[in-house]
């Protein structure tokens, strides 16, 4: 055998071995950037219209109701000021198990959200809540982009 495939031989086992092998416990975790917990940004749509943007309803006629419903934020989203603004709701007390919640609209329109939350696994980025599955009024949903789209209607 010759020295170069004993090297490219020696190479390819300390490579491997390194790929496969668990994280040590010394393991600088720091240098590791986790997702945090859930949240959901939510465009909402009635007769075609954005209505954040055309001020049909505002944060003051949006609410959250249910059992744990003070641990939730509605915020506007609108990251570069001249982009379409969105609800985003927050919550940083969340739960592992299913939590459910009402989005209301005024008295107008309701919508119900059953979440089921777990956790995350991993030596750095473990115990972090992350959404498990989502139902909007018994349908289940996945966001488009990272977006969830409710229609008014």
């Amino acid at each position: 055998m010759s020295i170069k495939k004993l090297l490219f031989l020696i190479f390819s086992i300390f490579l491997f071995n390194g790929c496969i092998g668990e994280v040590s416990d010394d393991f600088d975790c720091s240098a590791v950037s986790c997702i945090g917990p859930p949240v959901f940004i939510i465009e909402v749509i009635q007769n075609d219209e954005n209505v954040i943007e055309n001020d049909i309803y505002s944060l003051e006629n949006i609410t959250i109701s249910g059992d744990s419903s003070d641990d939730f934020d509605i915020s506007i989203y609108d990251p570069n000021s001249d982009s379409i603004p969105r609800l985003l709701i927050q919550n940083n007390q969340w739960k592992v198990g299913v939590i459910e919640f009402n989005l209301n609209f005024s008295a107008d329109f309701t919508f119900q959200f059953n979440t089921e939350i777990g956790l995350s696994t991993g030596q750095c980025c473990g115990g972090i809540p992350r959404l498990e599955s989502l139902q909007i009024d018994g349908q289940t949903r996945e966001p488009i982009d990272g977006i969830y789209t409710l229609i008014l209607e």
